[in-house]
């Protein structure tokens, strides 16, 4: 199976939906969220570097799941990109439980105080050559 780098664009997206969140709670200095999606979006390329498949996008899907729950209340990478950043986790303001699947060609997500719906953040048509 081909490996292939994460996309851009559903990086970004990834990105941009998670800064979208931090925002509507208003914690954050414009420098401070900049940092923070900077650091986050150079962390998700590293980690999934090697968990891209863009023949068979749903292999290395739980690897790239972004997930917040009451087992796992600080999700690793988001807790490292407060770090590299100088930002308090506990000030992104995020939902209790969160679940972002970040997968070539789309990117969902489920909240569970919105009906437990899993909805998209990001997705494009894409042809099989």
């Amino acid at each position: 199976p081909s490996h292939g780098y994460p996309g851009t664009d559903e990086i970004a997206a990834t990105v941009f939906f998670i800064t979208k969140l931090v925002k509507r709670e208003d914690r954050l200095s414009k420098h401070k969220m900049e940092k923070f999606a900077a650091k986050l979006t150079t962390l998700l390329f590293e980690k999934y570097k090697d968990h891209w498949y863009l023949d068979n996008p749903s292999r290395g899907q739980a690897f790239r799941c972004i997930r917040i729950n009451r087992q796992r209340a600080r999700e690793p990478l988001l807790e490292q990109a407060c770090a590299q950043s100088d930002v308090a986790f506990e000030l992104l303001g995020l939902p209790e439980e969160m679940t972002l699947w970040v997968d070539p060609f789309q990117v969902l997500y489920s909240i569970l105080s919105i009906l437990s719906s899993i909805l998209v953040v990001h997705s494009m048509e894409h042809a099989i050559l």
